[in-house]
């Protein structure tokens, strides 16, 4: 995959507040990656992969007002945000469910982890001019090419009774094409890149759309045909995680924005910007490593 990183957006923030946050403790403690420069701020380089949406303005002006400078460093494909963490270009992402940062754990060397949980999305088959699946027997059905995406809109397609897996992939971390068994099935698949499953849409193909791009294409969530149930346990896999390095985990300026996260402002946002389709989470930073870790085994396991 061709790695595209756009031009960082700096985002800067100043404010006289008295409060320092991320200063040195005296024990040494909270004291790793960004401190405080002389004038007591603290500056903070985020990868995210939607620096366009609602949310990030208000997060950044309350974390003004704790003296945390927040740079949005924007990235549009989903491998280039690890990298540029592992290699100390940002100090966080946001942009990632655990399974996705559990295939990035298991086939490179990194030694990325959880600090926070934010939201579990849904992820919906639509079909344009569509409000059922009624005629929808015989189509190509684009889902997105990436291991964990695609693995989960083939477990979607198979819950929705369109399409069968053969006996051995039944119970498969992340299915394949390679895994449907195509004579018992009702849709044939056609993995393609995951921004250009909007566009086949658009072109009247049946799509499974992940949340980002389709919110850049307009699609309302409301008019999805069927998807996974962010409630359900089964998706614990894909609760959204705030990402950074091990020597970074508590550092207390990059450790106060994933709590400013969860300001009802900032929810507010959040639901806006996901069509209320967003389902909030709050697991302690200990219980994403062990569904983290448990992840990464069973996917060195299927390699």
């Amino acid at each position: 995959m061709m790695l595209k990183k756009l031009s960082a957006t700096l985002v800067s923030v100043t404010t006289a507040a008295a409060l320092c946050v991320g200063c040195s403790s005296s024990d040494g403690s909270g004291d790793t990656g960004p401190q405080p420069d002389e004038n007591g701020i603290t500056t903070i380089k985020l990868g995210v992969t939607d620096a366009g949406k609602k949310q990030w303005p208000i997060l950044i002006e309350k974390a003004k007002a704790e003296n945390i400078n927040v740079e949005l460093v924007p990235y549009t494909d989903y491998v280039t945000p690890n990298k540029a963490l592992a290699e100390g270009q940002i100090d966080v992402n946001r942009y990632q469910h655990l399974i996705f940062l559990a295939q990035n754990q298991a086939n490179t060397k990194d030694t990325l982890v959880p600090i926070a949980s934010t939201e579990v999305f849904p992820l919906p088959l639509y079909w344009k001019g569509h409000d059922s699946l009624d005629g929808i027997e015989g189509q190509t059905v684009a889902i997105p090419n990436d291991p964990t995406n695609g693995g989960r809109a083939i477990k979607v397609l198979e819950k929705a009774g369109l399409i069968t897996l053969k006996d051995n992939a039944k119970n498969a971390l992340s299915p394949t094409p390679s895994d449907i068994d195509e004579a018992n099935s009702k849709v044939a698949i056609n993995d393609v890149d995951a921004t250009q499953t909007a566009i086949v849409w658009d072109n009247g193909t049946p799509a499974v759309i992940n949340q980002n791009f389709l919110q850049r294409a307009g699609i309302d969530p409301t008019t999805a045909l069927t998807a996974d149930d962010p409630k359900d346990a089964s998706s614990e896999p894909y609760i959204n995680v705030w990402v950074t390095r091990p020597e970074e985990a508590d550092n207390e300026a990059i450790n106060r924005i994933t709590e400013i996260w969860y300001d009802p402002e900032v929810q507010v946002a959040v639901a806006e910007d996901t069509g209320h389709s967003a389902v909030t989470v709050k697991k302690p930073r200990e219980e994403l490593q062990k569904i983290l870790d448990k992840l990464v085994d069973e996917v060195k396991a299927n390699n």
